[in-house]
This record gives C-alpha cells, sequence and structure tokens, in this order.
C-alpha cells in the first residue's frame, strides 16, 4: 500500500512541475511569437528581440524550431493540440494508477483475476 501512496504523490508532484512549465510557456502570446520570427526573418538579430521582449535568445531558437513557417491559427491549433494530448496522457496515467491499485487489492485480499 506504501508503493501506491508514493506513486500517488509522485503523480501529484509531476501534474505541479507541468502546471509551472505551461504557465510559464503560456505568458506570451502565439501572435506574438509569430510576430517575433516574422521580425527575425526580416533581418533582425536574435539579441536584439530577446531583449526587447525578454526572454533568452535559446528561447527563440525553440520558438523557431517550433513555430517556424507557421500562421496564427497554425500555432493556436498545435497549442490547443497539445493541450489536449496533455490532457489525454493525464486521463492514462490516472487509470494505470487506478487499475494497479485496484489489482494490489483484489491480490491481497486472495479474490483471483
Amino acid at each position: 500500500m506504501d508503493q501506491i501512496k508514493l506513486r500517488i504523490f509522485r503523480s501529484a508532484r509531476r501534474k505541479k512541475r507541468q502546471k509551472e512549465i505551461r504557465d510559464e510557456e503560456g505568458s506570451i502570446p502565439e501572435e506574438q511569437i509569430i510576430g517575433v520570427l516574422k521580425q527575425l526573418k526580416a533581418g533582425r538579430k536574435v539579441p536584439d528581440l530577446a531583449r526587447e521582449i525578454g526572454v533568452s535568445a535559446a528561447t527563440i531558437y525553440t520558438w523557431k524550431s517550433k513555430y517556424g513557417g507557421m500562421d496564427v491559427s497554425d500555432a493556436r491549433r498545435l497549442k490547443s493540440l497539445e493541450e489536449e494530448n496533455r490532457r489525454l496522457k493525464q486521463i492514462v496515467a490516472d487509470l494505470s494508477l487506478d487499475k494497479e491499485a485496484l489489482t494490489t487489492v483484489i491480490r491481497k485480499n486472495g479474490w483471483s483475476l
């Protein structure tokens, strides 16, 4: 039973970390990201853009690899699909944890599967 409690604790801690990461990522709207990438394509320097909007140069390169060549509507669609994928993965993880807990209880009580 201690393993189940430990898994639940780890799952809750992982959820908290994922939420913090999502909050950090969501601070700049897609329109601004696409606008920055268009300015980059027009010839502006990465350090200048990074300083102007308050992010690191690495963040701009990450945006470039993730959103390069997209329109604003494509970026919004990507974010919504990523959010849906995250939710579905969380559901699978929760159901797997429930299954494991029920299996442990069944074995403990001597019932067969």
